[in-house]
């Protein structure tokens, strides 16, 4: 029997806490999962902590390390077994160099979201057989349907407001400042457009800081200062559209849940949409990220009811297709049957299924 440890150190964000979620409550799973995490009151104070249990026996006994950061890299390094790593973005330099050292070894495998992400793992060295595209699993369950009218009261939204939600948490890479300046354009037309943020991430007071110098005290609105802790999925509900002004891989899963619950998507034009939003059969795709365009491209979409409808549709079918959380167990099972076992061993049934193409 083939036993896996989810191995999470402090730099693992929502999405790793997410995916394994959802790998460790599937139903029918044919193998046992431990998670634990490193980190200040965790299963291990710091990763040599960690190092020493996986290589020395206090750990439970097991045949792989599932990892979604370098603290939990460094120490599954340790053990002689194989690893497979969910691969953050953006990458740092830091997680450059170690991939491409933990590369050299043969049982190392990495996971990405995106073929964007996989192409740079690639260049860092890791062989095409060992990187895998695995797209996120949406989990429907957590996804309301439809409008939540309770929810956009205690998030101080009026009825007749048209709100916007960014998704994702907030850093540099996630496109949140372009989508206060467009937001800011439309606020100042009609100061029913609302923009809403998770509150979550590294650049949350600064983008607070942008919102307070355009002197608009009803624009943005963080969801985490209102709800507490709240998950992402459950933040679509409040909204009437998504907007990606930008973003890496980190915001497909929070895009793929705005998807679910079918909201219409206006999105710049970066490799991230690329992937998703292909033919504008999900959303209003604008060439480049300058906050006119994007504002320009939200009017167009309040004003076209059908094409809205549509588009919202259009959204929650993908995702119900692409992103099948049933299909990302299913694979990411696969993968660990693939990695971890050596004696030649068949899956079983329920994990006999090929490792699926890239998204491009």
């Amino acid at each position: 029997m083939l036993h896996v440890i989810h191995l999470l150190g402090p730099q693992a964000g929502a999405g790793a806490e997410r995916d394994s979620r959802l790998l460790t409550a599937a139903p029918g799973r044919s193998f046992p999962i431990t998670v634990r995490r490193i980190g200040p009151r965790a299963d291990y104070r710091h990763w040599a902590t960690a190092a020493a249990a996986l290589r020395f026996g206090s750990a439970p006994t097991f045949d792989l390390i599932h990892v979604w950061d370098t603290t939990a890299l460094f120490a599954a390094l340790v053990a002689a077994v194989p690893i497979v790593f969910t691969v953050p973005q953006p990458l740092s330099l830091r997680e450059r160099r170690w991939i491409r050292f933990a590369s050299r070894r043969h049982s190392f495998h990495v996971v990405t979201h995106t073929a964007a992400l996989r192409d740079a793992c690639l260049r860092l060295g890791v062989e095409l057989e060992r990187c895998h595209v695995i797209p996120p699993g949406v989990d429907w369950s957590r996804v309301p349907s439809g409008r939540d009218e309770a929810l956009r009261q205690r998030l101080g939204f009026a009825p007749d407001d048209f709100v916007l939600l960014a998704p994702g948490e907030t850093s540099c890479s996630s496109g949140h400042q372009q989508a206060v300046w467009a937001a800011s354009i439309l606020h100042t037309l009609d100061p029913r457009y609302r923009l809403l943020l998770w509150g979550k991430g590294k650049s949350c007071e600064t983008i607070r800081s942008l919102a307070a110098r355009l002197k608009q005290p009803r624009l943005l609105v963080m969801g985490e200062k209102h709800l507490g802790g709240v998950d992402f999925e459950g933040l679509p509900a409040a909204a009437d559209a998504a907007l990606l002004a930008g973003g890496d891989a980190d915001v497909l899963a929070p895009l793929a849940a705005c998807m679910a619950a079918g909201l219409p998507i206006v999105a710049a034009e970066t490799s991230l949409p690329g992937e998703l939003l292909e033919h504008e059969s999900t959303g209003i795709v604008v060439a480049g990220a300058k906050p006119r365009q994007l504002a320009a491209a939200v009017l167009k979409l309040r004003e076209e009811h059908e094409l809205s409808r549509r588009l919202g549709e259009q959204a929650r079918a993908y995702a119900a297709y692409h992103f099948d959380p049933a299909q990302f167990v299913a694979y990411t099972r696969r993968l660990y049957w693939h990695a971890g076992m050596t004696g030649g061993e068949p899956p079983p049934a329920e994990i006999d299924l090929p490792i699926p193409p890239s998204l491009s």
